[in-house]
C-alpha cells in the first residue's frame, strides 16, 4: 500500500496524488490518502474527490501499520538510504530519482512537484483527472462564452 499525505490547495494536493498514484501502479498496490494535515488547516480541503481519482482515504489502522514498519525497518536497517524505508520524506524541492526505488509499502511527505515522478503514467493520470461529475448547463454556458472569446487561460 502507498499512502500519501495531501496538504496545501488543489494543485499541491494533484502533484501528491500523482507521486503516489505512479507508485502504486509500478507495484501494482493500492493507494490512500493522509487527510491529517488537511483536516486541521482551515484555509484548504480535501479536493481530490472532483476527479475520477484512484485510491481512498487512509484509515487509522494503515497509519499505525505503515508507522510500525517504519519504526522496524529503521531499527532493522539503520543504515539503509532514507528511500527504502517506508516513511519518506521530501528532502528538497527538486527532482529525486531515488525516490522511483520506494518499496511497494511507503508513506509519502513532500510536494513532489516533478513530472519526472509521474512521467511514465502520464496517460493514467490524464484519464483520473477527468471531473467526476458532468458539468452544469450554466458551466457549459461560460465554457462556450471562454471558447467563443478566442481566450485560453486556467488559473488554479
Amino acid at each position: 500500500m502507498i499512502i500519501v499525505q495531501l496538504k496545501g490547495g488543489l494543485g499541491n494536493q494533484m502533484f501528491q496524488y500523482a507521486i503516489g498514484r505512479a507508485i502504486a501502479l509500478r507495484h501494482g498496490t493500492s493507494l490512500r490518502f493522509d487527510l491529517q494535515e488537511i483536516a486541521t488547516d482551515n484555509a484548504r480541503a480535501y479536493g481530490l474527490p472532483v476527479w475520477r481519482i484512484a485510491g481512498a482515504p487512509a484509515s487509522r489502522m494503515d497509519v499505525l501499520r505503515m508507522r510500525v514498519l517504519n519504526q522496524v525497518s529503521r531499527k532493522l536497517h539503520p543504515s539503509a538510504p532514507y528511500y527504502r524505508h517506508p516513511v519518506i520524506i521530501e528532502r528538497e524541492f527538486t527532482f529525486d530519482g531515488n525516490l522511483l526505488e520506494a518499496k511497494r509499502d511507503c508513506w509519502l511527505f513532500g510536494h513532489w512537484q516533478s513530472e519526472k515522478y509521474f512521467e511514465a503514467v502520464a496517460g493514467q493520470l490524464r484519464a483520473d483527472f477527468t471531473p467526476a461529475s458532468e458539468i452544469s448547463a450554466p458551466s457549459r454556458a461560460v465554457e462556450r462564452e471562454i471558447l467563443a472569446s478566442g481566450n485560453r487561460s486556467v488559473f488554479l
